[in-house]
């Protein structure tokens, strides 16, 4: 359901949800290309202490308790969590202020907002910088992810994590591969090895307890007021220690002061607007500006509803054929004879039909490390999915790949479809993981994915298989396509439950620029596709029902975050905006994007959510 990264299309305007899966299985790894940084030269300290890294950013390792319930958490005594911060100080200049520090989610629930900082910080910073403010950009691991300790890892190897995987799939195939009609038997033997992987995740970890029961959203979110406390603190020594600010007296900070308590300015993708609608719900009067882009509607994640998110996504795999057909000789797909996008379309089910009938046997070879396996229809829809996340990017080597797998060439369409690359080699148990430095550590993003998504909903370890196929049937009903794929049972068989759970209300008072306590300084900004796979139009509208004064901003462009799907100058200067006064857009406001598949687009953009 979820995402994994940031992807996108900030200056011009960012694993599914991120929630698809789907679009995720076909890499859980990241590099950062500016540089490794060893994370553990860093000491992890209660407030906020920045050194240089990852080439012009600055990271820090944050303390924070395990568990925020406890009595005396906030005398900082008992277990403690060390949170991987990174951030990208602002780009001033001398015409314009200081806006302070903006905290970016990527998504997941998962995502490294470490990697995906230091590779598109620069990008959303220009994105959130208004006329008169410039902004840092700041984000994090939260509790269970990447670089940050202790790690969200059900295994104590990578083995014993390859080895469930492959025993899982032997076991519970055809179910995993999507197929659909499949009986009681099957079933039981799928939500079996959820269970037996909940189990598994319930085992306390090396410090002692169990690190799947604190790793809930209302934790992390706990965990971002923590941080804005500390940038304040920060903020402060920093004034104290420097007369820069003295010698620019044309720059306003921040805060003069004169605001009782340090407020959140802050910016999420995809699930991250599930834990910006918890902060701003928990914390209403600790909020400035909030922007959400690619909306949740928490109540329906709670109650494990999760079928609504579909239900614009056949419309983003339509928009596949009708922009490819649109483009003309520009899409490796189109054809002269075709009258219609309808043709297109009609080609690629032929493909799909072909492949289910007639599957392709695919040996990578001896010292590859991956196991021979299957091209079948499957494929074919995951490949797609993958490509409604980011059409701009990924809509012209999906109709190469496409074109050259009806053609009997299916070297392409197995690299878009993740098949073998999730595979891994299953190395030597003793293989010693340096979890410090580099991206492809973070091989456990699957399961701190589980352990979040799972934890924040209801108890699902009582859920019928009846209850489940009424929901699947929902899901399919809403995207025959992915809806078989969506309808996991990873939460059927989850054991671990969260010590701090927030269930709602979603909601929060009118604002109020005065900074009056309890009412946030300015309304929610909703950022949201006209085509979104995932997280639809509808859901932003009925988020922003909950949040007085809120606006949603519609951009008219396909893909999963308007930062991913088209840079947009008319949303940059929306949003600039909104960062510089909180002004709200008119009601009903729309955007367009300034480009289009299957075209070369000359901006930059940002966050890249594969």
């Amino acid at each position: 359901m979820v995402h994994y990264s940031l992807h996108a299309a900030l200056a011009g305007a960012a694993a599914a949800i991120a929630f698809a899966s789907v679009a995720r299985a076909a890499s859980h790894a990241r590099s950062v290309t500016r540089g490794d940084f060893d994370w553990n030269s860093v000491s992890p300290t209660w407030n906020l202490t920045f050194t240089a890294c990852y080439d012009g950013f600055q990271c820090a390792r944050l303390l924070t308790p395990v568990d925020w319930l406890e009595e005396d958490a906030g005398r900082r005594h008992g277990k403690t969590m060390a949170l991987a911060v990174v951030r990208l100080p602002a780009n001033l200049s001398s015409a314009a202020s200081d806006g302070g520090t903006v905290i970016m989610n990527p998504g997941g629930p998962g995502s490294s907002g470490v990697l995906e900082l230091v590779q598109y910080g620069h990008v959303l910073r220009d994105f959130l910088d208004g006329e008169n403010k410039r902004f840092a950009v700041m984000s994090f691991d939260p509790r269970g992810v990447a670089f940050s300790t202790p790690a969200g890892d059900c295994f104590e190897s990578e083995t014993a994590h390859a080895l469930y995987n492959a025993q899982m799939t032997a076991s519970t195939w055809p179910y995993v591969t999507g197929e659909q009609g499949l009986g009681d038997a099957a079933l039981a033997r799928s939500r079996a090895n959820s269970q037996a992987l909940g189990h598994q995740c319930k085992l306390p970890g090396p410090d002692g307890y169990v690190v799947q029961e604190y790793m809930s959203t209302a934790s992390v979110a706990r965990d971002m007021l923590h941080m804005v406390d500390e940038l304040e603190k920060l903020r402060r020594r920093e004034r104290q220690q420097s007369d820069r600010h003295r010698r620019a007296a044309a720059q306003k900070p921040l805060d003069d002061g004169a605001a009782k308590l340090p407020q959140l300015q802050y910016i999420g993708f995809s699930y991250g607007t599930m834990l910006g609608n918890t902060f701003i719900s928990m914390f209403p009067g600790r909020v400035k500006r909030m922007i959400l882009d690619g909306n949740l509607v928490p109540d329906n994640m709670l109650s494990l509803h999760w079928s609504g998110n579909l239900v614009d996504t056949s419309k983003t795999l339509d928009h596949f054929y009708q922009s490819c057909f649109d483009a003309k000789s520009r899409c490796a797909l189109f054809d002269s004879a075709d009258d219609s996008w309808a043709d297109v379309k009609a080609r690629v089910t032929r493909l799909r039909e072909r492949l289910d009938t007639d599957p392709v046997p695919v040996v990578f070879g001896k010292r590859t490390g991956k196991a021979p396996t299957i091209l079948h229809g499957g494929h074919v829809v995951r490949a797609m999915s993958a490509a409604t996340y980011s059409p701009l990017d990924k809509n012209a080597p999906l109709a190469k790949a496409l074109v050259e797998a009806i053609n009997g060439n299916y070297t392409s369409l197995i690299d878009l479809s993740g098949l073998g690359g999730g595979q891994g080699v299953i190395s030597d148990a003793c293989d010693g993981r340096n979890r410090s430095t580099k991206a492809s550590e973070y091989a456990w993003e699957p399961l701190v994915f589980r352990a979040i998504l799972c934890g924040d909903a209801d108890d699902a370890r009582n859920v019928t298989l009846d209850r489940w196929r009424e929901e699947q049937r929902r899901s399919i009903s809403n995207s025959p396509e992915m809806g078989p794929a969506w309808s996991n049972m990873n939460c059927l068989g989850w054991q671990a439950r969260p010590k701090f759970r927030f269930t709602g209300p979603f909601t929060s008072p009118d604002p109020d620029p005065s900074d009056r306590d309890g009412h946030p300084s300015a309304p929610v900004l909703f950022l949201t596709n006209r085509l979104d796979p995932i997280t639809p139009l509808a859901n932003a509208r009925q988020a922003a029902l909950a949040h007085p004064g809120s606006r949603v901003l519609v951009q008219n462009s396909s893909g999963h975050c308007t930062a991913q799907s088209s840079p947009s100058k008319c949303t940059k200067k929306i949003v600039g905006a909104y960062m510089d006064t909180g002004e709200m857009p008119v009601d009903g406001a729309e955007c367009p994007g300034d480009c289009v598949p299957f075209q070369d687009c000359p901006y930059q953009r940002p966050l890249p959510l594969r």
